[in-house]
């Protein structure tokens, strides 16, 4: 939508109210914009699902952040895998890949040198996987699989394993996973988390959330259904 002449703001309430399925006349008539306009917009969100969703990978990179949900990789209720490739600093700290924020989501990062991942389960249940090791100055290529045991039901949990230069280093259960959408406003971004965080245990906040290495390539995918 980088071309829509409508400020970010109407941009981001027509969002949200295509997330919580308004019209597109109401929406129109509530945030003061053309019905026409809004049909617009609504079918090109439309677009980029049907596009996000029928991709099975997703490849970004350090300062790629504010990646809204619908244009992101779907991973829900399904298995997936992210593979990071980094230059470390030694005793690393901060986030290398999240999506959502502190009332649903999830995060590969690292503290104190340790690779982790945490799912935020809205907000009342986390599940974290760490590694007990911390690992050198130099590069790594550190991985999490999560194998989804639901099926074709949704919402249902998996095992999730982090891997350093092909080495599984943690493994642990995620016992139950969000079947829809992590939030209407929060977004995935690489090398921090930029809105509340979904580790804030870990994280008080955007600045501290900010990698001390460096995201070189982060890839994201999903099997065939």
């Amino acid at each position: 939508m980088r071309k829509s002449r409508l400020s970010k703001e109407k941009q981001q309430r027509l969002m949200e109210h295509f997330v919580a399925g308004t019209t597109a006349r109401c929406a129109a008539n509530l945030i003061g914009v053309n019905f026409k306009t809004a049909a617009y917009y609504f079918h090109r969100l439309r677009e980029i699902i049907y596009r996000a969703t029928d991709r099975k990978s997703l490849t970004l990179k350090e300062g790629m952040d504010g990646i809204t949900e619908n244009a992101f990789l779907n991973i829900k209720n399904s298995s997936k895998t992210i593979t990071a490739n980094l230059e470390l600093e030694g005793n690393d700290r901060g986030i290398i890949l999240a999506q959502g924020g502190k009332f649903g989501g999830w995060a590969l990062y690292m503290d104190e040198g340790k690779p982790a991942y945490t799912y935020n389960w809205f907000g009342s249940n986390t599940y974290t996987v760490s590694s007990d090791k911390a690992l050198p100055k130099g590069s790594a290529e550190v991985k999490l699989h999560f194998v989804y045991d639901g099926g074709k039901e949704v919402g249902k949990g998996g095992v999730a394993t982090i891997y350093v230069d092909g080495e599984k280093v943690a493994e642990g259960r995620i016992e139950k996973t969000i079947p829809g959408i992590f939030s209407a406003d929060e977004t995935a971004a690489v090398a921090k988390d930029d809105a509340t965080q979904v580790a804030d245990s870990v994280f008080k906040n955007v600045k501290d959330s900010e990698f001390t290495g460096t995201v070189e390539k982060v890839e994201i995918s999903i099997p065939e259904k």
